[in-house]
């Protein structure tokens, strides 16, 4: 999504580019920058709607329920890395703990939550008025890709999925002597987002 505002205060930190957007019926857009915020299909500024606690990595893939009130969001936790799916709603604090998932869910019509656990899909009934998961989920595909991290990798409607298939991709620590020859490698292979060497190249994190 290209940027929806820029300007001093505090909205400067939107100056960029916010990921995962969604609209609701009132054309009220819900995007993630660090934290949550809405632009009114009115126009005028973002407003910030939800605030990372402490430990909390960014707020992102939010996602508006029925209404325009209340909305679903995705957090990662700092010290372990899991993540969970929380409900918040409009003028208020408080969010709801919903489901511990590592990748985004996604609510679709007439009340599913569908998410990604142990590389197959999942649906589960979702209650859109008190904000909270019924009975047992349900498993739907296997092998589903879901990324943990960077906004959303399963789409829904009413009639139609979308979601990666496949196997996570790993990858392998390596390292190269300046002639590009293969000098060694670090580990097993796992599924890095990113990651920097000590000054004295013997460490890596």
């Amino acid at each position: 999504m290209e940027t929806l505002w820029t300007g001093p205060a505090e909205h400067a930190a939107i100056e960029g580019r916010a990921f995962a957007g969604d609209w609701n019926d009132q054309g009220d857009i819900l995007f993630s920058w660090v934290d949550l915020y809405r632009l009114r299909g009115t126009g005028g500024n973002p407003e910030r709607i939800a605030t990372r606690a402490p430990g909390d990595i960014d707020l992102f893939a939010g996602r508006w329920l029925a209404g325009g009130r209340h909305y679903l969001f995705h957090v990662k936790d700092r010290t372990s890395g899991r993540g969970g799916m929380f409900a918040g709603t409009l003028g208020s604090a408080e969010r709801m703990s919903i489901l511990s998932i590592d990748s985004p869910a996604v609510f679709v019509e007439p009340g599913y939550l569908l998410f990604e656990r142990s590389g197959a899909l999942f649906a589960q009934p979702f209650d859109e008025a008190r904000l909270r998961l019924l009975g047992e989920p349900r498993r739907l595909v296997e092998r589903v890709e879901a990324s943990p991290w960077v906004g959303q990798s399963l789409w829904a409607s009413r009639t139609t999925m979308a979601f990666a298939r496949g196997s996570t991709a790993r990858w392998q620590l390596t390292w190269f002597d300046r002639n590009g020859r293969e000098a060694g490698r670090v580990g097993d292979p796992l599924k890095i987002v990113t990651f920097d060497l000590s000054r004295d190249g013997s460490s890596v994190v």
